[in-house]
């Protein structure tokens, strides 16, 4: 693998990498939770740090101003 580029997501910098021998090109993210987030990472970690915590996702959501939905996809 050989770093090509980076690029801005919503949630940061990201670095884009090709395989030396097939060529075929991948994020650095790609099948990771964090693939496609449009949130920032260190939210998302805070929050699953939490919900280890045993606290409550509904709380969670009022308090990052997220749905539900969203904090349970993550």
């Amino acid at each position: 693998m050989r770093a090509l580029a980076t690029y801005q997501t919503h949630s940061g910098r990201r670095r884009l990498f090709a395989c030396q021998r097939c060529g075929e090109q991948v994020s650095e993210t790609r099948q990771t939770v964090f693939f496609a987030l449009r949130t920032p990472a260190e939210q998302v970690i805070i929050v699953l740090k939490l919900l280890l915590g045993q606290v409550e996702w509904t709380s969670l959501s009022v308090a990052l101003g997220v749905t539900e939905e969203t904090i349970l996809a993550w």
